[in-house]
């Protein structure tokens, strides 16, 4: 039986745009890690009440305040980034890469005073703040559902005539009637194919899957990423009665994103036909359909995003006591200005029946290159800090950051809400909570020690068993798990020159889905744990005058 019409009228208007950002997409543009200089991240990041280090003109402007001199600084780093995959097979995949994190420069002046306004201060800052470097494969054994039929399923209600369309040799189809471009080259490279209706013939609105009650097979996932996420930071601040400190700073964001998938699959026992038109005798010519018995296919997808946006940040520090200071400050959401280009292609190997013969062949399915822009607004951000000076020997200080996620948004470039988009965020996310911790003690004048800790707890609200509506042409997706940070470092001071050293571990753990789950039509998907481990050192040296 047919399903309600009315489903076909959500998914036609779900697909008004041949390409559309989503959720996923959304907060995968929105993060940022931890990172900065070696001393910020020696002690895990937890410089929210301290100030006086070129990171925190990121973190928290009022740490231009506490400086006292003109600064020059820059940081170096190596990273090691180990990816791996669990499912039935494990895999392991490593990357090494080199990082220029950060660099910049603080003028200070003093106004003489001690009362009052002490000093004005001026700073510039490039700070990297993502970096999307990874490279993992997941490897399936023993499939239980396959990528095909997650097509089939998420077509249901296009009409066959659009998918195929009047000009679909020159690629003109993926124009017609803002259809999803998946769901055009799935059809075009024969993963899905119209159901048979019982009553005779096949239905015109309505597609099964490769991988039916029969079918059995192995598949594996690659996914390459690669970019980063850079900040441009133009702060002013200033120290008042060395009591209160307070800063502004105007962010400029730059985002380059690079993502290149494969998504393969060898199976057997398959369901769909292969529709071959054939020359009669009579000169009239018929298609006819022929049973495809197994196929072992690639789905290779690629999406570039290339962004440009701003924020502003504020924020104060008190210093309480000689020995106790408090930070504030609140992020405004970096307004984005998006463009994403990509495409997707198939390469279908498949074995058909004719005539009680197995007849082998390859096809190899390209869309066309696109391009969507729009708009980006990332979550608002709330930092609360506390620092404890144990006498002229060590630090103790805490951070805790709360991340608007569930208050992200869509837009189109007119300004037009994405709202379907944006009421799947609401129901996706939640707010993220960030804790951070980290010490200094002061072996010699000259040479110090830290330690840091910091954990991003995961704002997904949703489970590997949920259906997501993912957007564009690559199924794929993850479910973040949250991420751990484990730091040390050491600090060494000769005259006016400083130079930092820290090692960093971080831990993200991730949940892997080959596509999403479809409930209501008992679709499963494979599911992988990722766990990602970056190893970094990094040198920072200064300069003060």
């Amino acid at each position: 039986m047919k399903r309600s019409i009315c489903i076909m009228a959500i998914t036609m208007c779900g697909a008004t745009s041949l390409f559309a950002q989503g959720s996923m997409n959304a907060y995968n543009y929105s993060r940022t890690d931890i990172k900065g200089t070696a001393r910020y991240m020696g002690m895990g990041g937890a410089f929210g009440a301290l100030g006086g280090d070129i990171s925190t003109l990121s973190q928290n402007p009022a740490g231009i305040g506490v400086y006292r001199s003109n600064e020059i600084v820059t940081t170096l780093g190596i990273t090691g980034v180990s990816a791996e995959t669990k499912t039935s097979v494990n895999v392991n995949n490593n990357l090494t890469k080199f990082a220029f994190d950060n660099v910049g420069i603080i003028g200070t002046f003093n106004t003489g005073k001690d009362l009052g306004m002490v000093s004005y201060n001026f700073g510039f800052a490039y700070n990297r703040r993502n970096s999307y470097d990874q490279t993992y494969r997941v490897q399936y054994s023993n499939l239980r559902s396959s990528v095909t039929n997650y097509i089939a399923d998420k077509s249901f209600g296009i009409l066959e005539n659009d998918l195929a369309g009047a000009n679909v040799q020159s690629g003109d189809a993926y124009d017609i009637n803002g259809l999803p471009w998946l769901s055009i080259l799935g059809y075009e490279s024969l993963l899905m194919s119209p159901q048979e209706n019982p009553e005779g013939g096949y239905y015109d609105d309505s597609y099964e899957g490769l991988f039916g009650t029969k079918a059995s097979g192995s598949g594996s996932l690659y996914v390459r990423e690669r970019g980063r996420t850079n900040e441009y930071t133009f702060n002013f601040g200033g120290n008042v009665s060395n009591v209160v400190y307070f800063g502004i700073g105007l962010g400029i964001m730059d985002l380059d994103y690079e993502m290149i998938s494969s998504h393969d699959e060898n199976l057997s026992n398959t369901s769909g036909f292969v529709p071959i038109y054939e020359e009669e005798d009579d000169d009239n010519g018929q298609v006819y359909n022929y049973p495809i018995t197994s196929s072992n296919f690639s789905l290779w997808n690629r999406l570039k995003t290339e962004g440009t946006g701003f924020n502003v940040k504020l924020g104060l520090i008190a210093r309480v006591t000689d020995y106790w200071r408090l930070g504030l400050a609140f992020h405004t959401p970096t307004y984005y200005s998006m463009s994403d280009y990509y495409m997707a292609s198939v390469d279908n190997r498949y074995t058909y029946l004719k005539n009680n013969s197995n007849e082998l062949r390859n096809d190899i399915t390209d869309s066309p290159e696109g391009r969507y822009d729009y708009s980006l607004v990332t979550p608002w951000k709330f930092m609360a800090s506390t620092a404890f000076i144990i006498g002229k020997k060590g630090i103790v200080s805490f951070d805790y950051e709360y991340t608007a996620y569930d208050k992200m948004s869509l837009s189109e470039t007119d300004g037009l809400e994405m709202n379907d988009v944006n009421d799947d965020i609401s129901s996706y996310f939640k707010a993220g909570h960030t804790f951070r911790v980290g010490g200094e003690y002061r072996i010699t004048p000259q040479l110090s020690a830290r330690l840091g800790y910091a954990n991003q707890l995961s704002p997904m609200k949703v489970s590997t068993g949920d259906e997501l509506n993912i957007a564009g042409m690559a199924p794929h997706y993850t479910l973040d798990r949250g991420t751990q940070y484990y730091t040390c470092g050491l600090g060494y001071r000769f005259g006016i020159f400083y130079a930092d050293m820290a090692y960093i571990h971080k831990n993200a753990k991730s949940d892997v889905l080959a596509f999403s789950p479809i409930p209501s039509t008992g679709l499963t998907s494979e599911v992988a744990t990722l766990h990602a481990k970056n190893n970094s050192f990094i040198l920072t040296l200064g300069f003060k005058f």
